[in-house]
């Protein structure tokens, strides 16, 4: 072999390695994908798999309007590409947003890593508030009526884990991943009892005690669990929801028979939680602790305003 076929053989390898390392030719650049490899395995270490899928699909549609550049090379029309392809797909604003602050997390984290030399500020589109949708107290009453009838109709393990997913999503306004793997050992009478194991992390991983309602007590008191694990038990120990999905799809199908829409499947519950407590004047400083929320603003999000009585207020006046 010559010294110059040596040298573009070398040459070759040298290339075929940068491109498995995701380098570009400087051998210092990391390209985009290759980046947002190492970031969803820095997430699945620390996220829950409903995060981390979340992160991912925001990234994928980011590098489907704006290919594979290296991750140093961002400019603002990466945002505008992005941007133009979300709302061609239909999405709302707000949908956008949210897939654009979850970008931003990955940027974030790539300045942390010194992947970039500067931070990058991705700047969200002013979206019109939403108000969010609750449902009544009819609606939850028609559930309730459905569910208790079609247990005593079937007496089928669907029924029997879809009553109790009502009753304590009607009374905590928990969360869906924390009802699916609330275990029948973390209830008793001081509360319910929120936590972080090796398979599943709270939100924020901040475990909790959350207060059990006079008409979920009763319920709870009398429900029948022998050999079961989980509240949503399968009836071997098993879990009977695998994720949010397949308890979003248990919850649909009673929609469907109703006919009853509007809020989002699950966390509407939790909505209407906020809504209910809120318009009853009760202290939002308090609904925020019920909720967990890290901010006061996110539980003041959940208040429907077009719900509350103003009219005792101007009376006032």
């Amino acid at each position: 072999m010559t010294p110059q076929e040596r040298a573009l053989v070398l040459s070759e390898r040298l290339a075929a390695l940068r491109q498995e390392l995701g380098l570009q030719d400087e051998g210092t650049l990391v390209t985009f994908q290759k980046a947002v490899e190492r970031f969803l395995a820095h997430c699945e270490a620390r996220n829950s798999p409903r995060t981390v899928y979340t992160y991912s699909d925001s990234l994928k549609r980011w590098q489907q309007a704006n290919g594979n550049p290296c991750v140093q090379d961002y400019q603002r029309s990466q945002l505008d590409n992005y941007i133009a392809q979300e709302r061609e797909r239909g999405l709302n604003d707000r949908t956008i947003n949210h897939h654009i602050r979850n970008v931003q997390r990955f940027f974030n984290w790539a300045y942390e890593e010194e992947l970039v030399d500067r931070p990058f500020k991705l700047k969200q589109l002013r979206a019109v508030t939403v108000i969010p949708q609750t449902w009544s107290r009819d609606q939850l009453e028609l559930m309730r009526e459905y569910i208790e009838r079609k247990l005593k109709e079937t007496d089928s393990r669907r029924f029997i884990v879809l009553r109790r997913a009502f009753f304590l999503f009607r009374y905590t306004g928990m969360r869906a991943s924390e009802l699916i793997h609330l275990r029948w050992d973390h209830i008793s009478h001081q509360g319910i009892w929120l936590e972080s194991n090796k398979d599943w992390q709270t939100k924020g991983r901040a475990d909790a005690i959350l207060p059990v309602a006079k008409p979920l007590r009763q319920f709870l008191d009398a429900e029948a669990h022998n050999g079961e694990v989980f509240v949503c038990d399968d009836g071997s120990g098993g879990k009977f929801w695998r994720d949010y999905s397949s308890a979003g799809h248990s919850f649909q199908k009673m929609l469907d028979q109703l006919g009853l829409k509007g809020p989002k499947v699950l966390h509407g519950f939790r909505a209407t939680v906020a809504t209910e407590l809120l318009a009853a004047g009760e202290s939002p400083v308090l609904v925020q602790k019920l909720l967990r929320h890290q901010q006061l603003t996110t539980t003041l999000g959940y208040l429907n305003s077009q719900t509350v009585e103003v009219q005792d207020l101007v009376n006032k006046l």
